[in-house]
């Protein structure tokens, strides 16, 4: 079966954002960028001998800022109307921007809600741009592997949508590939639009091959072919490109402007349009959430230990513990022979000698061994109820799936919607709770998964067998199942967010049995990207 995601092109809050940016150029004549280009940039200071063509606007200094602030204030001033009928700011008075006389405006930002349909938005805002003012150059840049994926996963499954809607705009994308650098001469040298995904970490050193001469191409750097066409910088998740070295770096791109796009912006550049959570759950845009919270009581006839933090010092390690005392709990410093037991004055204790204690390093966890033969990672914490708190938030999961599988089945069995897949997804702190040799959670998963559908309120459930319908998403080494870690850009990465981020839909198809999907929490802000 051939699953197909289908795209409405008429949501308000997504026109409303798209225009909030092209509506900045209202007035500005569009240019005939091809001849112009032809001219300024054939031979720039010897450095090309080749056409580029470059964006250009049909104002440039004081005329194009004097349109840049007026739009900017026009824009600000916009509402919208809420469930009752009432205008109501899209952008609140005390959010809007007051710009210095001699600020020159080329960064803007664009909030909204995280699941809202963001990349969506400013890819049509770069093929409006492109139609309405000859603005041909993107250049979308994203702080880690996971939005990337996230993002050509979405120009891949707009493909068709966007030729429907915009009958003759040809149109490439691809992403930066550091072995076919001759991508970024098509990028600079192609009349119709492209589109250039590149992540942070392949640009923002000097050793980057990007900033490298390549005899390849005519002895210049890849990045030069860039910075001459003034491209369009959108930044994906813009609070986390923001130190000296990653601004220095987007700078160094020559953009004609910055849009960044952020459900959490850090820094506020002229906002142009806000979706905040309240507005997109006002606007069922996104679903309430339903938390399920356990905590382990305070029970002073129960051994409970948390590793809240290990500190290596000079001389020593030591680690910050919560243990129970008396009536309550109490934190305590651990060393090395340290005794929870003469630390509390309890029996419960007797055996809780600190054996050892692991700083962090960049192949090991920090940890804490005792002589009972117990081991907590920083963070974590231990108790006879821990494993009975996971395995219920487990089952309680399956359960909220299979109510959902049932409503699904019951709404296509009136004809009322038709084939839709549920899917489900567990953050897990580590790998190895799921896949190691120890793993706990794919055990009990599949245990209370079969406990579940023999609850006869699932008994007209066709639902795929306990083994099949979990699966785990993670980065790998050797055939090794491994924690990622934020902000890497590897291989593993790769590997790990192939399903989730490049076959959508594939994962989406009924005949593909994952329901479960188990992942790393490294995901960060790509965690939506299974959504």
């Amino acid at each position: 079966m051939t699953i197909t995601v289908k795209f409405e092109s008429n949501q308000d809050y997504q026109t409303e954002a798209i225009e909030s940016v092209v509506d900045l150029f209202d007035g500005v004549p569009k240019s005939d960028a091809y001849e112009m280009v032809d001219e300024a940039l054939l031979g720039l200071g010897g450095l090309f001998q080749e056409s580029v063509f470059a964006n250009v606007l049909g104002a440039t200094g004081d005329d194009l800022q004097i349109a840049l602030r007026e739009n900017l204030g026009r824009i600000q001033a916009r509402t919208r109307q809420d469930a009752q009928g009432n205008a109501t700011p899209i952008i609140p008075q005390d959010a809007r921007s007051q710009p210095a006389d001699d600020e020159v405006l080329s960064d803007f930002s664009i909030e909204m809600e995280t699941g809202t349909g963001k990349t969506y938005v400013y890819l049509r805002t770069a093929i409006e741009l492109y139609l309405r003012n000859g603005l041909s150059k993107f250049v979308i840049v994203v702080p880690s592997v996971a939005i990337r994926e996230g993002v050509l996963s979405t120009l891949r499954m707009t493909a068709d949508h966007f030729k429907e809607l915009y009958a003759g705009v040809q149109m490439d994308f691809y992403s930066y590939d550091s072995k076919n650098l001759n991508r970024l001469r098509q990028f600079s040298t192609t009349s119709h639009l492209q589109i250039l995904v590149i992540n942070i970490a392949s640009f923002h050193k000097d050793d980057n091959v990007i900033r490298r001469e390549s005899d390849a191409l005519n002895g210049r750097a890849p990045i030069d072919y860039i910075r001459a066409v003034n491209p369009v910088v959108i930044m994906d998740e813009p609070q986390k490109l923001g130190s000296d070295l990653q601004a220095a770096a987007i700078e160094d791109l020559n953009p004609l402007l910055r849009l960044r796009y952020s459900a959490t912006h850090k820094d506020h550049h002229h906002r142009v349009y806000r979706l905040s959570p309240v507005d997109a759950y006002n606007m069922r845009l996104v679903k309430k959430i339903d938390v399920l919270s356990v905590e382990a009581p305070d029970n002073e006839n129960v051994a409970f230990v948390e590793i809240k933090k290990v500190t290596q010092s000079k001389n020593d390690v030591t680690a910050t513990a919560v243990v129970n005392k008396g009536s309550g709990r109490t934190q305590v410093t651990l060393r090395r022979n340290s005794s929870l037991a003469d630390e509390t004055g309890l029996k419960i204790y007797e055996g809780w000698t600190v054996e050892d204690i692991v700083a962090q390093t960049p192949e090991t966890q920090a940890r804490v061994e005792f002589g009972n033969g117990r081991v907590l990672r920083e963070g974590s914490n231990t108790g006879v109820e821990d494993d009975l708190w996971h395995r219920m938030l487990i089952r309680q999961a399956i359960e909220e799936h299979m109510d959902t599988e049932l409503r699904l089945l019951q709404q296509r069995e009136i004809g009322a919607i038709v084939a839709t897949k549920p899917l489900t997804l567990f953050f897990i702190d580590r790998v190895a709770n799921y896949a190691g040799e120890d793993a706990m959670f794919g055990t009990w998963f599949e245990e209370e998964y079969e406990g579940v559908l023999k609850n006869r309120k699932y008994r007209n459930l066709s639902m795929p067998a306990a083994s099949e319908a979990h699966k785990g998403y993670f980065a790998s080494s050797g055939g090794r199942a491994k924690d990622s870690r934020e902000g890497r850009s590897t291989k593993d990465d790769d590997d790990a967010y192939n399903l989730i981020m490049r076959e959508k839909e594939r994962l989406l198809s009924l005949e593909e049995p994952v329901r479960f999907i188990f992942s790393h929490s490294a995901l960060a802000e790509g965690w939506d990207n299974p959504n």
